[in-house]
């Protein structure tokens, strides 16, 4: 309490669940109002999902664990786990839960030291170079085979190129 580093908690539980409510915990930094961490779980609809006697979403919920670092007066994302969590029964006997996680880290680097960015810079392409390398150009196909087609993808790449005014183009090369 009463330092620059005073963090308050901020707790979070609804009277009565409801679709959509958030329970857990807010930690924030009392001197800039910046957020910390959110670590919670908030409650997921279960309306208009496909329910039958062989399959039943009974819940579904998101467990959440986001947290910040302070960066000047702003919150900067630094970790985010997110678990989607779904209960449902199938054939109105066998109970299953199912968790589908997403994990996002976020790195902080300082700026390089002794001209070490020199190391670090990424040569960008030039248009020609990154066409080279494309469906575009005609080195491409030539240096890769093309599958045989079947009389039907012939006929309807042979439509299309007369459609599109490319006879003996390289859109659609003819197998060897």
């Amino acid at each position: 309490e009463n330092t620059p580093d005073e963090i308050a908690v901020v707790s979070c539980t609804p009277r009565q669940a409801y679709e959509r409510s958030f329970t857990g915990k807010f930690y924030i930094k009392t001197s800039n109002s910046s957020i910390l961490r959110i670590k919670g779980r908030r409650l997921g609809s279960t309306k208009g999902r496909t329910h039958n006697f062989w399959f039943k979403l009974k819940e579904a919920y998101w467990d959440m664990n986001i947290n910040f670092r302070e960066e000047g007066d702003v919150s900067v994302l630094t970790g985010l786990d997110l678990d989607y969590v779904m209960n449902v029964q199938y054939a109105s006997s066998v109970n299953r839960q199912i968790v589908d996680n997403m994990s996002l880290i976020m790195y902080d680097y300082s700026p390089p030291k002794n001209g070490e960015e020199k190391n670090l810079t990424i040569k960008i392409p030039s248009e020609s170079e990154i066409f080279s390398t494309t469906q575009a150009s005609p080195e491409f196909w030539e240096n890769n085979p093309v599958i045989k087609r079947t009389p039907l993808q012939d006929e309807v790449i042979k439509a299309f190129e007369k459609k599109s005014k490319k006879k003996g183009g390289n859109m659609f090369p003819t197998p060897k």
